[in-house]
C-alpha cells in the first residue's frame, strides 16, 4: 500500500501497532473512536480506499458517517454482521428496506461479496457476516440534498407500516427548517409517490423528487 491510516480505539493496541510498525514509513495509526472523529478530516485527498472489520454494535452508525462525508472515499471494502449489511443492500419491497437503504442507494453502488461464517472469526460471533464493497457514484447528488433525505426518511420510516397519505395527513416532521412547501398528498403525487404506497415501497430517486420539490420556492 502507498500510505495506511488506522484507527484503534483501544489504548493498548493502539500503542503496540504504534510501536510494531514504527519503522513503517506508510503506516498512520490513529488512536481514537471512529465515531466522534470527522471522516473529511480523517480521509487525505488522495485517499481512495476504507478497508474494515467493522465492530458489530456500532456498524451501521460508523458506516452512515462515511456513507454522508462531504469528500467521500472512491470505495470502501467492509465486514458487518449480516442483518445491519442487508439493510444497506435491500431494494424497494423488501422487509429490510429502510433508511440506509436509501442513502445508500443514492450515492454508492453495493456489491455483496460474499458471506462470512461465525467460525471465522475468534472469538466466534454468534451471527453470521457479510463483505460488501461500496463504489461511490459518479452522479451521486449534493451532500446537503442527501442529508435531507435521510432528514425526512429517519421520520418516516418510524411510521413505516402506514400508507404514506396517512402519515402526511395526520402529523408533520419536527424541527425541518429548509421545508419551502407544505409536504400534503398532491406534493407527494407531483413528486411520482402515491399516497397509498408505503415506505419501504418508495424507491431512491423518488425520495429525492421529493426533497427537491420540498425545498423549492412554491
Amino acid at each position: 500500500a502507498g500510505s495506511v491510516i488506522a484507527i484503534e480505539k483501544d489504548p493498548r493496541l493502539a500503542a503496540f501497532l504504534q510501536r510494531r510498525f514504527r519503522h513503517a514509513g506508510n503506516l498512520t495509526v490513529i488512536p481514537g473512536d471512529a465515531l466522534r472523529m470527522e471522516p473529511e478530516k480523517l480521509i487525505p485527498g488522495d485517499c481512495d480506499l476504507m478497508v474494515s472489520n467493522l465492530p458489530y454494535r456500532v456498524a451501521s452508525p460508523i458506516m452512515v458517517r462515511f456513507l454522508e462525508a462531504p469528500r467521500p472515499l472512491p470505495r470502501m471494502v467492509v465486514t458487518i454482521h449480516k442483518e445491519a449489511g442487508e439493510k444497506f443492500i435491500a431494494q424497494p419491497g423488501n422487509r429490510n428496506y429502510g433508511v440506509l437503504s436509501v442513502v445508500t442507494a443514492l450515492a454508492w453502488r453495493v456489491r455483496r461479496v460474499r458471506e462470512i461464517s461465525p467460525n471465522c472469526f475468534f472469538p466466534r460471533p454468534e451471527v453470521w457476516s457479510l463483505l460488501l464493497e461500496f463504489e461511490s457514484r459518479p452522479d451521486a447528488p449534493p451532500v446537503e440534498l442527501r442529508s435531507r433525505v435521510l432528514q425526512l426518511a429517519s421520520w418516516i420510516f418510524t411510521q413505516r407500516r402506514k400508507k404514506l397519505g396517512t402519515i402526511v395527513r395526520r402529523s408533520s416532521p419536527p424541527g425541518l427548517t429548509w421545508f419551502r412547501r407544505r409536504l400534503t398528498e398532491e406534493l407527494l403525487r407531483e413528486s411520482g409517490i402515491s399516497g397509498d404506497a408505503r415506505p419501504e415501497q418508495v424507491p431512491a430517486d423518488k425520495w429525492l423528487r421529493l426533497i427537491d420539490m420540498l425545498s423549492a420556492e412554491s
